[in-house]
């Protein structure tokens, strides 16, 4: 939409801008959000919570965003539908890209991959001693950095995947990729489980982030699946209305039968690991609020500079 207000030799151009635009909203947003009530509570986990929140989905949308506009620039046209699904006819998988191309995004991947590996230590150490701002700034830099490599990854994939090995039932070639792209996550997320022990410690500052973009590949490759899956059965069965009742269907009864079960059990022991493996973060994170929130030092360095005096007396 943003490219067609434009020519079409800037439409390029257009993309990109969209993603400054998209950052400027985000940031809006974020402002508008913390000095017009977040300010203003006391409640520090309800603070951590919308902070690790807002990052987490300003990274995600702006990456998402930043790699439609590469894509744009790569192809010279904007990807249709602008949600990465392969665009398929009745018997093919996607529009064909030349080896170059495929090239040039497994090339960007891979560079990408370096500078994170290079950079995501200094960011870490940097994050830490910085001021409440710059913590927010450079933390919602790691997510993009590492979210811009998982779409690398992920949209290489697809395309030397289904525009070169494979070229059979649709269906299949989606369950195909998404239980190879799982499989591949699976390793790397051992890897990491082996690269975050005592040994190498300082890795576990940004395992998390690597962990969130390896999970972000294994989702949205099941995602395609399920998303041909849905639209096979609601072509089959349906009763009009052009499948939407059986889509209805399957969207309101598979909440209703995962989700006693993952609050019931999942939930508890998530909750219970994910505090114990942030701890660390959510400390860094609560002491610039606090110094944003509050006029003086964080509650708990006054209480233990009264500890000192009552001490000293």
């Amino acid at each position: 939409m943003v490219g067609k207000m434009v020519d079409h030799d800037q439409s390029v151009y257009a993309s990109f801008g969209f993603c400054l635009v998209v950052l400027a909203i985000f940031t809006v947003m974020s402002l508008i959000c913390f000095f017009s009530w977040r300010r203003y509570l006391k409640n520090e986990e309800l603070h951590l919570a919308i902070e690790e929140l807002e990052l987490d989905i300003i990274g995600l949308v702006l990456s998402f965003a930043i790699m439609q506009a590469l894509r744009h620039a790569l192809t010279g046209q904007y990807p249709a539908q602008a949600h990465m699904f392969l665009q398929g006819d009745d018997h093919g998988h996607g529009v064909q890209h030349s080896a170059a191309q495929r090239m040039f995004m497994l090339g960007w991947s891979i560079g990408l991959t370096l500078i994170a590996c290079l950079s995501l230590s200094h960011l870490e150490a940097w994050k830490e001693r910085s001021s409440y701002w710059v913590h927010k700034f450079v933390h919602t830099v790691q997510v993009v950095l590492i979210m811009c490599v998982a779409w690398g990854y992920l949209l290489w994939g697809e395309w030397q995947f289904y525009e070169t090995y494979f070229h059979g039932d649709k269906m299949f070639g989606k369950m195909v990729f998404a239980v190879i792209a799982t499989c591949v996550c699976l390793m790397i997320i051992t890897a990491l489980a082996f690269a975050t022990n005592e040994r190498f410690s300082n890795a576990k500052g940004y395992a998390d982030l690597c962990v969130m973009a390896v999970s972000l590949v294994a989702a949205w490759s099941w995602e395609h699946c399920f998303h041909t899956a849905v639209n096979v059965i609601s072509e089959q069965y349906q009763v009009g209305y052009g499948g939407l009742v059986p889509k209805l269907v399957i969207a309101l009864g598979i909440p209703l039968v995962i989700l006693p079960g993952y609050i019931t059990f999942l939930k508890p022991i998530a909750a219970e690991i994910d505090e114990e493996l942030h701890a660390k973060e959510r400390e860094t994170l609560n002491a610039h609020l606090n110094a944003v929130l509050y006029s003086g030092p964080a509650p708990e360095a006054e209480g233990a500079a009264d500890s000192t005096a009552a001490g000293s007396a």
